[in-house]
């Protein structure tokens, strides 16, 4: 990799100052240094493990660890979560046994085997360490089934306190990728982590195409739906995985869960956090396109240092990488996010994160559509049409939350989160024309957020009737700047598009240009959700919440021109009805509603200051979901309408096509299906469909009666994991996107790719992983605007330690 950084050349004047190369090795030399001391803790544990930590006499045999108890009588699911916060071990429940059991729970000090034994005493369960930081529950009376790693446990229950229970009981598709998948498969993105996802689809090509994350959900796009522990996220950049627990795709209006937005669903990344189990684990990848990516995450607790209930966590990333297939394209990354958690265990808890990551990276537009319907014939479109010395992206995207709960008691938490993040991108794109010219892209992005979140979370009985509760306001300040690149002259034509230079010389002068526009907006939001529990076999479900979103916009000038009336002021509602035919299995209707209020992408949002009122969205649901093949293998079925009754389009009274009117109507009705869990003993599951009928019922003339850009019909996702003796894994995956609309005159075609990965277990610390990626070096395009393949068949080989 460094040679082709050496051939990158000087960049564009104004992107400020290039890093000297020592800066830029820094990065690896950090983690060079957390990797060897990982990898001789391996062999030697550290100094600061040495130390024997007070509470336990076993330090190498967790399940002896002694500690100081205080879980209270009550509901199961609230003293296993209590058990965990303070031993720090994984509590399993892939049948979701627990519910619905009383616990006597456990005071004392006990070791963690002997506090969860009585914890479970009287309610018919049992447990199962399934490894040293993991116990599984089982029914008394169940045989013991074998562990995979792909399992439905990982999707029994999101990590927000919005949704009771297990999702198997959760009147809505929503599907949870675990952290086992992403190692699987090697996910460094999050665009790798949602494709494991049927109805999403991206906006984006391969190799840094397109600013940031975009996705459509469901038919609809979900640009400012990305959340990050539940507080929305809308930097322009593309978000790693190296920090990421697992990823939550709801889908459906739910703006009475999330505030504005979410027509199609909701994708929320759940970071990583302190427990009171050290743990330390890195790799190290290397691959094709001079791929070589490191990582760590290492977990201490402070009980050696006395302070008890505290732990750290260091999680951090470097990369440099090409992509495969397309040359000159580079994504080079290096990231750290340190968190700090104290009270682990105890009634009050408080967590603090920072998050800081930066790209340098060398993208591609590759060959403008310029609305053909496919890749036009006898033109390589792999090939790199820009220049080398003149294209860049440059990404700084920062985050910085703190967060406290406190148990009232053991059925009511208050919680509150304060989070600030920020995110900037400067790039230039040199795109190529289909008749040689080279045009030239580029954008200034700042974007900053300071969200407060404060929820009280319940859990109390009237009578027969069950309650779960949860109530709160969230209130937010954000703001957005975008802007350009000056260009004094055009980039140097192409002559021979299956033969471009990309060392051709660019003669003119570039600086940055003052803000096209910038917006600030304040919202604040105020919602309750309850679910009431009405015996074994029905449960009743409501969420109503109220939203302002009030922006502000600036032109290039700096004059303020909001219209008056630009305040949207929205009343959303979500409805659900359970009915479980069996513990296991539940049918269920519900619907929601959602709304898009003018301006919601602030500064990118070019008709941000049109005053008009918020679209509306509203969805309804049938579904089931059954654990079957006892309890290992989860399997959902849903059918669904989604409806935008308002949606903005062009004035058809307007000559200028200027002006904008709530006058359009859009449909998307389906059906989707998935599966995950254990299909038998060591072969697990990771899998879903979903069939998309879209339609644009009411718009511009031309518009009527076509389906709604990027929405394939037919979308499959497929992944499975088997488990040889001597636990070897093997893995193979399937992806299809059939063909999509993107215009009146084009199309995208469709596609199938197919992955796979093996892995060896070297010792009880050291493995193994190979993962081949597009075994078919299938040519294949998210999106059409411009005509960026996805990578080539690909190869990477990671070494894994973990202790």
């Amino acid at each position: 990799m460094s040679s082709k950084r050496r051939q990158r050349g000087t960049k564009a004047a104004g992107r400020g100052q290039n890093e000297p190369q020592p800066q830029q090795q820094a990065p690896w030399a950090l983690t060079g240094v957390l990797m060897a001391t990982a990898a001789f803790g391996g062999l030697t544990t550290p100094a600061l493990a040495q130390a024997p930590t007070p509470a336990s006499s076993h330090p190498g045999d967790e399940r002896l660890s002694t500690r100081h108890f205080e879980i209270p009588a009550g509901p199961l699911d609230a003293a296993l979560a209590a058990f965990t916060r303070t031993s720090g071990l994984t509590v399993i429940d892939p049948q979701a046994l627990a519910g619905g059991r009383q616990s006597p729970g456990a005071l004392g000090v006990l070791t963690d085997e002997e506090a969860l034994r009585r914890v479970l005493a009287g309610t018919g369960l049992r447990h199962r360490f399934t490894s040293a930081r993991q116990v599984r529950l089982e029914s008394a009376e169940v045989t013991t089934l074998a562990e995979v790693k792909v399992q439905a446990r990982q999707q029994q229950r999101s990590s927000s306190a919005k949704y009771a229970g297990p999702l198997r009981d959760v009147p809505q598709t929503i599907t949870v990728v675990p952290q086992a998948v992403l190692e699987q498969q090697g996910a460094v993105t999050l665009r790798d982590a949602v494709r494991n996802v049927p109805g999403i689809t991206v906006n984006a090509g391969e190799g840094g195409a397109t600013p940031g994350d975009n996705f459509n959900i469901r038919g609809f796009s979900a640009r400012t739906d990305l959340f990050v522990d539940g507080v929305r996220d809308v930097g322009g950049y593309a978000r790693a995985t190296f920090n990421v627990e697992q990823v939550e795709v709801a889908k459906g209006p739910g703006s009475a869960y999330t505030g504005r937005g979410s027509t199609g669903g909701a994708i929320n990344v759940v970071t990583k956090t302190p427990r009171l189990q050290r743990a330390y684990q890195s790799e190290l990848s290397v691959g094709t396109a001079e791929e070589a990516r490191a990582t760590v995450d290492l977990n201490q607790p402070l009980s050696a240092l006395g302070v008890p209930g505290a732990a750290v966590r260091l999680n951090a990333e470097v990369q440099t990488a090409g992509v495969a297939g397309l040359e000159v394209v580079e994504n080079n990354a290096w990231g750290v996010a340190p968190s700090f958690a104290l009270g682990l265990g105890t009634p009050t808890r408080v967590t603090a994160q920072v998050f800081h990551a930066e790209q340098d990276n060398t993208p591609t537009y590759g060959l403008h559509s310029n609305n053909t319907d496919g890749p036009p014939a006898g033109i390589d479109t792999r090939n790199f049409f820009g220049l080398r010395g003149l294209d860049f992206e440059d990404v700084r995207a920062s985050q910085a939350s703190a967060r406290v709960e406190h148990d009232l008691s053991g059925a009511l938490t208050l919680r509150n989160q304060l989070t600030y993040s920020t995110a900037g991108a400067d790039r230039i794109v040199t795109a190529a024309n289909p008749d040689g010219t080279r045009r030239l892209v580029s954008h200034i992005t700042r974007d900053r957020n300071l969200t407060n979140q404060t929820s009280l979370n319940a859990r109390f009985a009237t009578g027969t009737v069950e309650h779960v509760a949860s109530a709160g306001v969230e209130v937010a300040h954000e703001r957005s700047r975008f802007g350009a690149y000056r260009f004094s002259a055009p980039p140097p034509r192409i002559a021979d598009l299956n033969a471009p230079n990309p060392d051709d010389p660019y003669t003119g002068t570039v600086e940055p240009g003052r803000d096209r526009r910038s917006a600030r907006a304040t919202s604040v939001g105020v919602y309750a959700i309850e679910t009431l529990r009405l015996g074994s076999a029905v449960e009743l479900n409501g969420a109503v919440r109220w939203d302002r979103f009030a922006p502000e916009y600036r032109d290039s000038m700096g004059v303020v021109t909001t219209e008056p009336g630009a305040a949207n002021e929205a009343l959303t509602w979500r409805a659900g009805l359970v009915v479980k035919p069996a513990e296991h299995g539940s049918v269920y209707a519900a619907y929601g509603t959602s709304f898009n209020p003018t301006g919601e992408l602030l500064a990118l949002d070019r008709n941000g200051s049109t005053g008009l009122d918020p679209e509306r969205n509203r969805s309804v649901e049938l579904g089931t979901k059954w654990e079957v093949l006892g309890e290992r293998l989860l399997l959902t079925a849903a059918g669904f309408r989604t409806e935008k009754t308002n949606a903005r389009i062009t004035d058809p009274n307007d000559p200028s096509g200027g002006s904008l009117v709530l006058a359009g109507r859009q449909r998307v009705q389906g059906l989707e299906l998935g599966a995950s869990g254990a299909v038998a003993e060591g072969l697990g599951l990771f899998a879903g469909y979903t069939y998309l009928e879209s339609e644009i019922l009411t718009g511009a003339a031309a518009d009527i009666g076509r389906p709604l850009p990027n929405t394939p019909k037919h979308a499959l996702t497929l992944w499975t994991t088997y488990r040889l003796p001597w636990e070897i894994e093997i893995g193979a995956g399937a992806r299809h996107l059939s063909r999509r609309v993107m215009s009146t005159t084009s199309s995208v075609p469709p596609y199938w790719a197919f992955d796979a990965e093996a892995a060896v277990p070297l010792s009880n610390h050291l493995g193994l992983r190979l993962n081949v990626y597009n075994l078919a070096n299938a040519t294949y395009y998210d999106a059409n605007r411009y005509w960026v393949p996805a990578a080539g068949r690909s190869v990477r080989l990671t070494t894994s330690l973990d202790f």
